[in-house]
């Protein structure tokens, strides 16, 4: 009976230990420019946030720090709005700028026609819940 007690509090002590080395030692899934290592928790966190790939790509610690522990984080809504901008070639001054429908951003030529060199923006809008 004694033994089984033994047993069983030195399982009690020993059990917590080998739980948390498990946790502490999770793989680096990404590396970004900077040099920033990354769990797949911490990158799933902050695509959650609202960053974009190229955003986490390019990176700095600071910014890292502040938002890799966002578990709970999750996009509310987002909304896009598409824009052509011609620009004159000779100068570079914008010709017209109007906003157009997501087939016609889908569909857009983008290379330079004469004159008039043509620019197709995506612009994002997004609430974040933390």
């Amino acid at each position: 009976m004694k033994k089984y007690l033994l047993l069983l509090m030195t399982l009690i002590l020993v059990l917590p230990s080998i739980v948390s080395a498990d946790e502490s030692q999770e793989t680096v899934y990404y590396t970004n420019n900077n040099g920033i290592s990354m769990t797949e928790r911490e990158y799933n966190n902050l695509l959650n946030v609202g960053f974009k790939v190229f955003e986490i790509q390019s990176m700095d610690i600071e910014t890292f720090d502040e938002n890799k522990d966002y578990d709970d984080a999750f996009l509310e809504t987002e909304a896009h709005r598409y824009y052509k901008t011609e620009y004159s070639a000779v100068d570079g001054s914008v010709v017209s700028n109007q906003e157009i429908t997501k087939d016609e951003y889908d569909n857009a030529n983008l290379n330079c026609r004469g004159e008039v060199i043509t620019n197709y923006k995506d612009l994002t809008s997004s609430i974040t819940y933390l």
